[in-house]
């Protein structure tokens, strides 16, 4: 079954809770696209908060990660979210990424 979880473009309209209660069942793939680390999905599951920013919402299910072409994820946030959530988890999570996503670079922290 395919479900897509598709917001109006602001915040708080509960996508990273739709997205976290969909891959409840059987193994998930989450594509994550137009955007960036910027994005906050705070999502509880079983006695635990988490904020996602760059792995999928549905990471506590096991869901694994897709970063679209239009997705830009900034490395250096990641790597203390993967080291957060396996902390807290014990889950290391499979994130995959389009050939020409394109990453957020130093420099581009600094011009913004």
């Amino acid at each position: 079954m395919i479900t897509a979880i598709i917001g109006a473009n602001f915040g708080d309209e509960g996508k990273g809770l739709a997205v976290n209660y969909f891959s409840r069942e059987g193994k998930s793939l989450v594509v994550r696209h137009n955007g960036g680390a910027q994005s906050g999905h705070t999502v509880e599951n079983n006695g635990k908060r988490f904020v996602f920013h760059e792995l999928s919402s549905g990471s506590f299910n096991g869901a694994d990660t897709y970063w679209d072409e239009t997705y830009h994820p900034d490395l250096y946030v990641l790597s203390k979210e993967y080291n957060d959530f396996y902390d807290l988890t014990g889950k290391a999570p499979v994130i995959y990424c389009h050939r020409n996503a394109k990453i957020t670079l130093i420099d581009d922290v600094f011009l913004n």
